[in-house]
């Protein structure tokens, strides 16, 4: 079965994000929550669980899984001699040779 939708997006329209850190998205440990996760394939080692010291429930933990954050990453800063230098690559030192310092 295609997916319409993105994991993030389902995860949030359902209602069950609960925080990030960095790249990894936070989720309530629901049935619904598994079954999005599953439908994504992200089973197993992709999805770990921790009690939220917050609220002391169980959460879902998804390394890599927090898409603004990699939209973020990925969007084009600025262009020096031809080549698009993105804030992934100004953060990581990732940067082509001609445009460091």
């Amino acid at each position: 079965m295609k997916c319409e939708k993105t994991f993030y997006q389902e995860m949030k329209e359902a209602g069950l994000v609960t925080g990030s850190h960095c790249s990894d998205l936070y989720t309530k440990a629901t049935q619904d929550a598994k079954e999005i996760a599953d439908r994504h394939g992200k089973a197993g080692v992709l999805r770990k669980t921790f009690i939220n010291q917050v609220t002391g429930e169980l959460n879902f933990d998804f390394p890599f899984a927090l898409e603004p954050y990699w939209e973020e990453k990925n969007k084009v800063v600025m262009k020096i001699n031809g080549f698009n230098l993105r804030a992934r690559d100004i953060a990581t030192d990732e940067a082509p040779a001609c445009c460091r310092g």
